[in-house]
């Protein structure tokens, strides 16, 4: 938590659960100001959300996830040009795999 004067307003700024807040308290008065943001912390605890640091992700539990995605991408048709021989059509991928 984290209270700074600009002009003659206080402003608070927090951070709770990697979702930053902040704004202005509107008062002038440092104690006031100290209320406003310790009310609008509650405000964003009630809504959900945790004070403590969000852990960060751990690679085993979305790899499964990410080479999903990974292969699906990989697995759409190599772009081609068809060409005709001998009156036949064939398709001939521009890079080769």
């Amino acid at each position: 938590m984290s209270l700074y004067k600009r002009g003659q307003f206080w402003y608070y700024e927090f951070q709770v659960n990697g979702t930053r807040y902040r704004g202005s308290t509107k008062q002038a008065i440092q104690t006031r100001a100290r209320q406003i943001e310790v009310r609008k912390m509650q405000e964003a605890q009630e809504n959900g959300y945790s004070p403590l640091p969000r852990k960060a992700p751990i690679l085993r539990d979305f790899a499964a996830a990410a080479l999903k995605m990974f292969d699906n991408v990989h697995s759409m048709r190599t772009p081609s040009v068809i060409t005709e021989t001998d009156g036949a059509a064939s398709r001939t991928p521009l890079w080769p795999l």
